[in-house]
């Protein structure tokens, strides 16, 4: 069974993808931290949303179809 931080890898080419980081600023002036995962390995590249909880990026990526064994 996965834990939230497993991230699996690409399902194009099977490689690590990255966990990026933005930030991005409210109308109220306050800063919101946004994570996604990307994959730029390989001929295909591929990313999740930007999302502004670390474990829902992972979430999202994970949940993507697999396509490389």
């Amino acid at each position: 069974m996965l834990s939230e931080w497993d991230i699996l890898p690409c399902p194009f080419c099977g490689g690590q993808p990255d966990m990026r980081e933005q930030v991005s600023e409210k109308l109220d002036g306050d800063e919101v931290l946004h994570y996604q995962l990307a994959c730029l390995e390989g001929r295909t590249r591929c990313h999740t949303s930007w999302y502004t909880d670390e474990s829902r990026a992972v979430g999202a990526w994970n949940s993507r179809a697999r396509g490389v064994k």
